[in-house]
């Protein structure tokens, strides 16, 4: 199980070059612009690196997504609100998983997920627990969010993507229970 990136230990630098910053206004009050320059182009390096490392930390949880095999995975749980369905189907978990290892990353905007299911299973004896939701503005886009102790861990451990037909296959895997249980 991959294990992302820390992003707050590079808040710190950022803070650090502010202060610098602030303190060369103070000194300098303008006279010597150059050597202001050098706050800003390490706050700008910072904020490089946090990026850089972000998505390498967004292909990191793709791979990891994508290196599933459906044949090693003997029981899936998909639930959303109230409703639970336990999937042991070699075919179905196999359908779900490969939807999941088809998206394809695209860039994040301002959106949220909506319509969330919760999507657990255990591989190589480790626990997997994701959300999958639609986007708010995008409905072919998804978002994957790896949830850890019962909650989200945001950023690096969130996958927004495009894939078709998710929601719908999702949707579909859990009314199968409803539909058989009232017959």
């Amino acid at each position: 199980m991959y294990q992302p990136h820390n992003l707050y230990w590079l808040l710190l630098p950022l803070l650090f070059f502010a202060v610098w910053f602030a303190v060369q206004c103070v000194r300098y009050q303008g006279k010597n612009r150059k050597k202001m320059i050098w706050p800003w182009l390490g706050a700008l390096g910072v904020i490089l690196l946090i990026n850089v490392v972000s998505h390498y930390d967004d292909m990191k949880l793709l791979e990891e997504l994508r290196g599933f095999h459906p044949a090693a995975i003997n029981t899936l749980v998909l639930s959303q609100g109230n409703r639970r369905r336990e999937i042991n189907t070699p075919s179905e978990i196999a359908a779900l998983i490969s939807a999941f290892q088809s998206i394809t990353n695209v860039a994040a905007h301002h959106s949220n997920p909506l319509n969330r299911f919760d999507v657990v299973f255990d591989y190589q004896y480790n626990a997997f627990h994701y959300q999958v939701g639609r986007d708010s503005e995008k409905p072919d886009e998804y978002w994957v969010i790896r949830i850890t102790n019962g909650r989200e861990e945001l950023g690096p451990t969130v996958v927004h993507g495009r894939a078709d037909g998710l929601e719908k296959l999702l949707e579909d895997s859990l009314n199968k229970s409803t539909n058989q249980a009232n017959p």
